[in-house]
Formats: C-alpha cells, sequence, structure tokens
C-alpha cells in the first residue's frame, strides 16, 4: 500500500529538483570537516527523485540511495546523471537496508522515515545504526506533533496519522507526527546526539501555524 502509494504520487507529477536547503547546510558543514582524500560515502534513505542527492554528487560525495518508488527512481537517475558522478540507487526498503555492516560516513533522512509509525522507525533507525561506520554521521528530520495538519487527520497506528485535511501534509499519505521526547527514544543506544532542533512556522499575517518539524543530527557511538 505504501508502496502503491508513493509511485503513484511520482507517476502523477510529483517531482522535486533542488535540494532542502537545511540538507545543504549539513552537507556543507561535513565537507568543511572531512579531512580524508577518498570521497566520504553517502546514503539518502527515500531519495526520492534525488534532488538532495544531486547536489551531494556536485559536492563530491560517493552517494548511494534507496526508495520504494521505481518511478522516483528513475528520476533520480535522470538527474543525477547530470552531474557526470558515479551513483548506486536501489529498490527497496530502509526497514531492511542492502547494505554491509559499517560501511556510509553519513546518512540523510528528509521525513521519509516520518511515513512509517515509531515502531517502524525504531526499526529503520537500527539498520541505519548498522550500515554506519563508527564516527559516522545521521541527519534526522520528521514531523513534530503540533504540526498543523495533525488536528485534521485518523491515528491509525501509534504515531501514525493518516486521511489529513488540513495543512501543508494534504496528500502526503501517512504520516508519523512525533513529541520531542518520541524523537529522542529512537536514539538511545549506541547514538550520541550531536543537535536537536524543532522548527516550527508561523504565518503572522493571518496568526496560524504552518509547520513542524524535528531535526536531529547523531553520531553513531565509535565502540559499536
Amino acid at each position: 500500500m505504501y508502496n502503491n502509494f508513493w509511485d503513484t504520487k511520482y507517476s502523477t507529477g510529483h517531482y522535486e529538483k533542488y535540494p532542502w536547503d537545511h540538507i545543504v547546510s549539513f552537507l556543507m558543514r561535513f565537507n568543511s570537516n572531512h579531512k580524508s582524500s577518498t570521497k566520504p560515502k553517502l546514503l539518502e534513505v527515500g531519495c526520492g527523485s534525488g534532488n538532495n542527492l544531486a547536489f551531494a554528487a556536485k559536492e563530491g560525495f560517493n552517494v548511494y540511495g534507496i526508495d520504494i518508488s521505481p518511478t522516483a527512481l528513475t528520476f533520480a537517475s535522470d538527474l543525477i546523471s547530470s552531474t557526470n558522478s558515479e551513483f548506486s540507487l536501489h529498490l527497496g526498503s530502509f526497514l531492511s537496508l542492502p547494505y554491509q555492516d559499517n560501511y556510509f560516513d553519513i546518512v540523510i533522512d528528509r521525513c521519509s522515515l516520518t511515513c512509517v509509525d515509531i515502531v517502524e522507525q525504531l526499526t529503520a533507525v537500527n539498520e541505519i545504526l548498522r550500515c554506519l561506520k563508527p564516527g559516522g554521521l545521521f541527519h534526522y528530520s520528521s514531523y513534530g506533533f503540533d504540526h498543523p495538519s495533525r488536528t485534521n487527520s485518523t491515528l491509525v497506528a501509534s504515531s501514525l496519522y493518516t486521511d489529513i485535511s488540513t495543512g501543508n501534509l494534504v496528500n502526503a499519505g501517512s504520516v508519523s507526527f512525533l513529541k520531542p521526547e518520541q524523537v529522542s527514544s529512537l536514539f538511545t543506544t549506541d547514538w550520541k546526539i550531536l543537535s536537536f532542533v524543532t522548527h516550527s512556522q508561523h504565518d503572522q499575517l493571518t496568526n496560524s501555524p504552518l509547520h513542524q518539524e524535528h531535526r536531529v543530527v547523531l553520531q553513531k557511538e565509535s565502540h559499536s
């Protein structure tokens, strides 16, 4: 069901060409501190049309992406190919990553894990932990519990909501809205939280909330 939803969405016009601004900032900070002469290996879970990966490839990362939508991966392949960079894309789920242990220097998630409930998010987080090198970084983002789209939706499983009828997540399918303590509960073992910021947007002209998103940067503990 999840696969069909997202492949239909991409097949009917959903497409993102440009990278998200906070992903750009995160990768540029990483590059400024990266001292190795080898290209860092970067994985994006739920890579979609490849907008973040294309940017990362141009900035010197060895990029990998996984997504459950074949149509999205076709878009991603075309977009990343335009950078004349090597890349690897895989059709599959972030719940079972097809990569070896301790492989990636960095993993990014731009509100992909938030499409499943908190139980499955923990499964995905543990898979990411397995695939990250000790000392590797993970950029996680998810929607906050006070996001205005949650107020007119239907709870279907633990943190997961559907039938969203208001806000900027209409037509986004199933979405988890998490409280800060729920986010923290995903990262209790073998993770070091480097930063945890909740971004809330409010329209001052209409005096109405627009958006809420948690953004967390984590490091895999070296003893893992």
